[in-house]
């Protein structure tokens, strides 16, 4: 049987890459771990995340998968052509049996919808599925 229930999900954020230069942008893991007994689903997709953007507008942040492989606007920023920005992918139930963990990876973008050309210094809000959390981006 499959819960809903959080209480036994432990949520972990990892920065495998902090560094944003321009061949490469920052890389986050968001992990979710099953620490109980009975299974947990969530509204996720390991295979291809869906976009999670921060709660601030202006500027902003979008965290997005490799499965989107958005082109960019210019060589110099990690912005997306907002053209080329995904929708948002299609929910799915996904179960997290006990004892598993489950690891979502994004790269870092600029938001397309926000009116600065590249990724901006600043702290930003993000609120996954479950938890929430903060990304510091310091300039060089």
């Amino acid at each position: 049987m499959a819960s809903t229930e959080t209480e036994n999900l432990e949520i972990e954020v990892g920065i495998p890459n902090a560094e944003i230069t321009a061949n490469a942008t920052a890389h986050i893991r968001i992990s979710y771990a099953n620490n109980g007994s009975e299974s947990i689903e969530l509204n996720i997709d390991p295979d291809a995340p869906a976009p999670l953007p921060s709660t601030e507008e202006e500027p902003g942040l979008v965290l997005l998968s490799d499965a989107y492989d958005p082109t960019r606007a210019s060589d110099e920023c990690w912005k997306p052509e907002e053209e080329s920005f995904p929708e948002p992918a299609v929910v799915n139930q996904y179960a997290i049996e006990p004892g598993q963990t489950v690891e979502l990876e994004y790269d870092v973008w600029a938001n397309p919808q926000q009116e600065a050309s590249c990724i901006e210094p600043g702290e930003y809000q993000f609120e996954p599925i479950e938890g929430e959390f903060v990304l510091i981006v310091e300039d060089e």
